[in-house]
């Protein structure tokens, strides 16, 4: 196994065109494994910073390093590629695929990448089915439905499972608790910690909800580290 961090900043700085800097960091490393939230009022760089770990934003200078690779000086089609391969994604708006039945988003990530599907033991569909069931939705007649006919905290539960399919080494989730109430949240979140301590993946949960952080390895307060962050609103989070 190699030894790299999951995310390793140093020195990163990111502005759009010649606006004034959004994000300038000095050190950040989460570990393999390391489950942690990411906290920061809006217009502290939350957005800017998941789109640069993720690799769909460019244009920052310095070091970003996911999984050993450093997105910097990667090409797009390489940063596409780590993304679909080894990260998790949960959206705050889910983006599930509205045509697809519940396990058929699940299993999307699979059908992706070919290093997701080889992670997986069994079928994928069989797989699909047991995320899903270990995070509640144990109805073997949800899963043929569409996800539009879903509730919100059954959409979240499939956008989490998906996230979770084919044992990605990194799971990002951005805010996905804001719509549920205290026990619901506190319930999903004990359940997706669980399946990311399975699968070895680190976690980065980003939420405005700080009494959340009692779940986490630690909480970094994006405000605080950010110091290009002046407290005024700059960006939409």
């Amino acid at each position: 196994m190699s030894l790299h961090p999951a995310i390793e900043i140093k020195n990163l700085a990111f502005a759009y065109r010649r606006q004034q800097p959004l994000l300038d960091i000095d050190n950040l490393t989460i570990e393999q494994g390391e489950k942690v939230m990411l906290a920061g009022p809006s217009g502290s760089g939350k957005s800017t910073l998941l789109g640069l770990i993720t690799g769909v934003v460019e244009g920052a200078s310095g070091s970003l390093n996911v999984l050993g690779q450093d997105f910097v000086t990667l090409s797009a089609s390489q940063r596409d590629a780590i993304r679909a391969d080894h990260i998790g994604y949960i959206f705050q708006s889910f983006n599930l695929v509205p045509y697809l039945s519940v396990v058929e988003n699940v299993t999307l990530p699979c059908r992706l990448s070919k290093t997701r599907a080889s992670n997986v033991q069994g079928s994928t569909t069989a797989e699909a089915k047991r995320l899903l069931q270990t995070l509640g939705l144990d109805d073997p007649a949800l899963l043929k439905r569409s996800v539009t006919a879903l509730s919100i905290g059954q959409q979240q539960r499939v956008a989490a499972a998906r996230a979770l399919m084919g044992s990605p080494k990194l799971v990002i989730a951005d805010e996905p608790t804001s719509s549920l109430d205290e026990d619901a949240k506190r319930d999903f979140l004990r359940l997706l910690l669980e399946e990311a301590d399975k699968a070895g993946a680190a976690v980065l949960f980003v939420s405005h909800d700080r009494t959340l952080t009692e779940k986490f390895d630690r909480a970094v307060l994006l405000e605080e580290i950010n110091t290009a962050y002046s407290g005024k609103v700059r960006e939409t989070t």
